[in-house]
C-alpha cells in the first residue's frame, strides 16, 4: 500500500510540474547591430554582425584616426544606452583623417 500511495505522489507532483511547464514559453533575439558603418579611407574587418561582435577599422597609409595617434580603432556590438534591450556599435562616428 505504501509503494502505491508513493507512485501516486509521485504522479501527483509530475502532472503539477508538466502544468506549471506547459504554461512555460522559451523564445530567444539573435540581437545584431547591423553592418558597420563604412569609413572613408580605411579598411573594416568584421566577423560577425550580432552581440559582442567587433569590428576593426585601420586607417589607410598616411590617415589617422581623428582625435587619436593611432591608425586603427576596434569598436563592439553592444547595449545601446537608449534602449537596453536593443544593440549598437559603441562608437558610430568614425574619422581617418590626413596625417
Amino acid at each position: 500500500m505504501a509503494l502505491i500511495l508513493s507512485i501516486y505522489t509521485l504522479f501527483i507532483r509530475m502532472a503539477r510540474f508538466l502544468v506549471i511547464f506547459q504554461n512555460w514559453s522559451f523564445s530567444f533575439e539573435v540581437l545584431s547591430c547591423g553592418e558597420p558603418p563604412s569609413v572613408a579611407n580605411s579598411v573594416r574587418d568584421f566577423t560577425s554582425l550580432v552581440f559582442e561582435s567587433e569590428a576593426t577599422y585601420t586607417c589607410l597609409f598616411g590617415y589617422k584616426i581623428a582625435g587619436q595617434i593611432d591608425v586603427s580603432l576596434t569598436i563592439k556590438c553592444d547595449v545601446s544606452p537608449e534602449n537596453d534591450r536593443a544593440v549598437q556599435w559603441s562608437i558610430l562616428t568614425i574619422t581617418c583623417e590626413s596625417i
